[in-house]
């Protein structure tokens, strides 16, 4: 992995900061909309900026799960959990950034959703594997 990420989280933290005053700025000058689309923006590049760094952690435990031949299709299930996660919150928080609380809450509950049916296939294998233990 590189080296760099204490500069890296204190870019995204300046950034952040800098849209957080941006947004506030705006909402007090009677620009609401716009408050909320800086704030947006800002979220967004954020994402981006972290997404590189992201594909480097899922190369290195994909090498790892090689290495100690595991099976990659867990892994990879692991990680769309992960992805759900992170990607779920991120909508909820910009929902709720733009006061839209329900909706937030209903982008939780399908994340829920969608990792409970991503665990079905694993949890099949388990049992699977219990079965065939006990015969």
């Amino acid at each position: 992995m590189r080296g760099g990420y204490m500069e890296q989280i204190m870019g995204v933290i300046v950034l952040a900061l800098i849209g957080a005053v941006a947004g506030v700025f705006m909402n007090e000058s009677k620009l609401p909309v716009l408050g909320v689309m800086v704030v947006l923006a800002t979220g967004a590049i954020i994402f981006l900026k972290v997404l590189p760094q992201l594909a480097e952690v899922i190369r290195i435990f994909a090498q790892l799960a090689d290495y100690a031949a595991l099976n990659q299709g867990y892994l990879f299930t692991v990680f769309k959990v992960l992805g759900i996660a992170y990607v779920s919150e991120f909508a909820a928080q910009i929902c709720r950034d733009a006061g839209q609380n329900a909706l937030a809450a209903k982008i939780e509950m399908a994340a829920k959703i969608g990792v409970m049916a991503l665990a079905v296939p694993i949890m099949m294998s388990v049992l699977e594997s219990i079965i065939q233990i006990l015969n």
